[in-house]
């Protein structure tokens, strides 16, 4: 599997600083400039593969920010009107049910108006000016929109039909792009969503029927659900969980698995399958379980640079990918003075920039060894001085050390990628990275075990999860 690096100007510096290169880049359409685009050339020139994306993610918060208000209410008055023990939306009150569809049609307007105002030559173009080795297709981007705010099928009142209306707007979008005579040579990807297993099987179907080879699907929606999910649904039975579980974790194992399960059913297959913004390390064996052992397997993700610029996180290659914040980082080399990740971007700063645990365990003891706040990190501070590397800042001398933990994060999940292999090993090493995964947060354990539920049929013995939920 290939984890493929966003091209920022920040992480491509920080790759190069370092005489590093990942297993590929993405570059979307809405992030192209003449910097950019002068970066992607070179790359392409040294080899490295490029994935030019379609721009989409842009108009779907754009979407997302101008109807969370409205959908957020709805969301609220159907938990409200949820007896006790009930998971299915379609209990909601008939009067909500309306409200919820009349919305989701909004949604579905506001989505298509976005994507009738774009020249699809003309970002068609752009993407090509990249020489890409591969392309994301124009989209209809509105299951995702739903997705995103919540408006579940249930609850809206669309049946698989619904679905696949968006679905075959999508793939003739991709036909007119995958037929256009500057894409040969590139592989073009359609974009496929689903609510669940049944919708998104339903969209392989079609997908399989009209030729596409190559599928991408969006991540970003299923990340931002924080609801829990108690059931799950395969054809017309409603499967109950083990345990309750995030919802991310189900609906991606349905998603992928259902497209692919569509494939099959045509008797047609697929060739490459992308996540797009699948950044939770966590989640990487769930994909390639649901995936199965054919088909390449690509994702990408901006998290490795949103985490170690807002969230100041550090990725722990050690734990697939795990967070651990910087304060944490801190207390730990404080305790026993290591560093915990040796990528070739924090090793060669910690050379040239060597900590002086002796400074940094005097001003702890010093203080009362107290527990490590994110403002004892910011510039002019005893511990970043000690430990450069620790140093929360944009600019001025935190500037090294910030490129240095993005390039590291991106390291950390391009190695998970390279860790998961193809063919028909990929299935058996998601088994055993599931088991593998007992030491993660409760959350994540519910998560794993539900989705290995879903995909095998039972809850398979993976330890007791550890951690906070």
């Amino acid at each position: 599997m290939q984890f493929l690096a966003n091209l920022r100007v920040r992480t491509a510096e920080a790759y190069g600083a370092a005489g590093q290169r990942p297993a590929g880049w993405l570059l979307s359409a809405h992030r192209i400039d003449a910097r950019t685009r002068e970066l992607a050339l070179a790359e392409r020139a040294a080899g490295i593969p490029l994935m030019a994306d379609n721009g989409s993610k842009e108009h779907i918060d754009d979407v997302l920010r101008g109807y969370s208000e409205r959908a957020a209410e709805i969301a609220r008055e159907a938990a409200a009107a949820r007896a006790p023990g009930e998971v299915r939306e379609s209990g909601a009150p008939p009067s909500l049910r309306s409200a919820a569809a009349a919305l989701a049609r909004e949604v579905v307007e506001a989505c298509e108006a976005r994507v009738a105002g774009t020249d699809w030559s003309e970002l068609l173009e752009a993407q090509i000016s990249l020489r890409p080795t591969s392309l994301v297709a124009q989209e209809d981007f509105c299951v995702a929109c739903l997705i995103g705010l919540d408006l579940e099928r249930p609850l809206i009142g669309w049946s698989i039909r619904d679905v696949e209306r968006r679905a075959r707007r999508s793939l003739q979008l991709w036909e007119r792009v995958a037929g256009d005579p500057r894409c040969r040579g590139v592989d073009v990807y359609a974009v496929l969503s689903g609510f669940d297993f049944n919708t998104a099987r339903a969209a392989g179907r079609l997908a399989a029927a009209r030729g596409v080879t190559h599928v991408a699907v969006g991540m970003a929606a299923i990340n931002l659900d924080r609801e829990t999910a108690r059931t799950y649904r395969v054809g017309r039975r409603v499967l109950r969980l083990a345990a309750s579980a995030p919802r991310r974790y189900v609906r991606l194992a349905q998603v992928a698995s259902g497209i692919v399960a569509g494939y099959r059913d045509v008797g047609r297959s697929l060739q490459g399958f992308h996540a797009l913004g699948l950044g939770a390390g966590a989640m990487f064996p769930v994909l390639a379980a649901a995936v199965g052992p054919d088909v390449a397997l690509t994702c990408d993700s901006t998290s490795p640079l949103h985490d170690a610029v807002r969230d100041h996180v550090l990725y722990d290659r050690q734990n697939f990918g795990g967070r651990l914040p910087l304060p944490k980082v801190a207390q730990a080399v404080l305790s026993d003075g290591s560093w915990p990740c040796t990528c070739p971007f924090c090793s060669p700063y910690l050379a040239a920039h060597p900590p002086d645990l002796e400074q940094a365990r005097s001003w702890w003891h010093g203080a009362g060894d107290p527990a490590i706040a994110r403002s004892d990190l910011l510039p002019g501070r005893p511990l970043p001085a000690a430990v450069p590397l620790l140093t929360i800042a944009e600019g001025g001398a935190g500037q090294e050390a910030l490129a240095t933990r993005i390039a590291s994060n991106h390291w950390a999940l391009d190695q998970l990628g390279r860790d998961i292999p193809d063919g028909q090993m990929r299935v058996e090493w998601a088994r055993s990275a599931f088991a593998r995964m007992t030491r993660s947060p409760a959350a994540t354990h519910r998560g794993i075990q539900a989705a290995a539920q879903v995909l095998w049929g039972a809850d398979p013995p993976l330890g007791r999860p550890q951690g906070p939920g």
